[in-house]
């Protein structure tokens, strides 16, 4: 009994420690407001037609959580085509040329996140995770990727849907585990990172093939990236074929998370 005693508490410490304390849902979402775009970017071929609906940043309108390390960018990708088109990727390529891969797992979020921050940092780039995006605020001089060209491959690992979901362990407050006591905060934190993820879960594009003559719509999640150049979907025709669709970001999202002093 001792041992199922210690391994419940390890299994908690595990889910306690995998996120960032201040994360948590809000009550309901952050108020859009005027300056909000009604379309964040667009793109198409004669086969498919990608579009991205909004963008949700740390703390920004939208918002369905409090200090979130991620962004969420709602998408629709529309078919053309008489046969079913698969999704098999979609990434975000920053202003050092990373390819950075969508995932809507937590703790890997949250991880990507503070190593995308320290990079940048270390690059001279003046980084304020959730500042809002202003097309009149420049990438610091040679950051930004000139043309149109898609930088490098998409990352295949990480991929939206190829989620971890943390457990929620029903542990009451004040029960003792292995001579060790959890209360209070180390519960509230379980229980929200066990909420969050549901949540990123529940929005994320599935990767279900998008329909002849049809549209799939949904959401996928970046740790934080600033300044991103473009938007990559990866996809692949009924034939087997591999194609790419980049949406130009900088107009619009030239200056998030990007420190203005």
């Amino acid at each position: 009994m001792k041992r199922s005693y210690n391994a419940l508490f390890l299994a908690v410490l595990m889910t306690l420690g995998s996120g960032c304390a201040s994360t948590r849902m809000l009550k309901a979402p952050v108020a859009q407001d005027e300056s909000t775009p009604a379309v964040f970017g667009t793109a198409s071929t004669e086969e498919v037609s990608l579009r991205i609906d909004h963008v949700v940043w740390r703390n920004g309108p939208g918002s369905w959580s409090r200090k979130a390390y991620w962004d969420e960018y709602r998408v629709s990708v529309e078919n053309h085509t008489d046969m079913p088109l698969r999704i098999e990727g979609v990434s975000l390529v920053d202003p050092l040329g990373t390819t950075v891969a969508a995932t809507s797992e937590r703790r890997e979020l949250a991880s990507q996140s503070k190593r995308n921050i320290r990079r940048y940092r270390d690059s001279g780039m003046k980084v304020k995770p959730g500042a809002a995006p202003a097309a009149s605020i420049a990438v610091g001089t040679g950051l930004a990727l000139g043309g149109t060209a898609v930088a490098g491959s998409v990352a295949a690992t990480g991929f939206m849907g190829a989620s971890g979901s943390s457990t929620v362990l029903a542990v009451g407050a004040g029960a003792a585990l292995g001579g060790v006591t959890l209360v209070g905060v180390g519960i509230d934190r379980a229980i929200q990172n066990g909420k969050i993820q549901h949540a990123l879960d529940a929005r994320t594009l599935n990767q279900d093939p998008v329909p002849a003559n049809g549209e799939r719509e949904g959401s996928v999640f970046f740790p934080v990236v600033a300044a991103p150049h473009q938007l990559v979907l990866r996809y692949r025709t009924a034939e087997g074929q591999a194609r790419e669709l980049a949406v130009d970001l900088s107009p619009v999202l030239g200056g998030l998370h990007v420190a203005t002093q």
